[in-house]
């Protein structure tokens, strides 16, 4: 199944990633691919993210290719994962 929606995370923000680890428990479907942006390969650029705005707010794309930054991104996990 592919995903509908890319969610883009800081892993070594304890926060984040413990609500992002809450998320991927419930994604049994596999609805989300989870990129954290601290991995040394991510590049933004090659996703088409800002790389300064990218650290500042949580992101994440729709298939469609729409980007939701901030608490947007949060209705978006919201909207695919099951129990929100």
């Amino acid at each position: 199944m592919n995903p509908v929606l890319t969610v883009y995370f800081d892993g070594l923000c304890k926060v984040c990633s413990h609500e992002i680890e809450i998320y991927r428990r419930r994604d049994r479907t596999a609805q989300v691919r989870w990129v954290d942006i601290m991995d040394p390969r991510f590049e933004p650029a090659s996703e088409g993210l800002d790389p300064v705005l990218i650290h500042q707010e949580m992101h994440a794309r729709r298939s469609d290719g729409a980007l939701a930054v901030g608490v947007e991104a949060f209705v978006e996990i919201w909207k695919v994962i099951p129990g929100f």
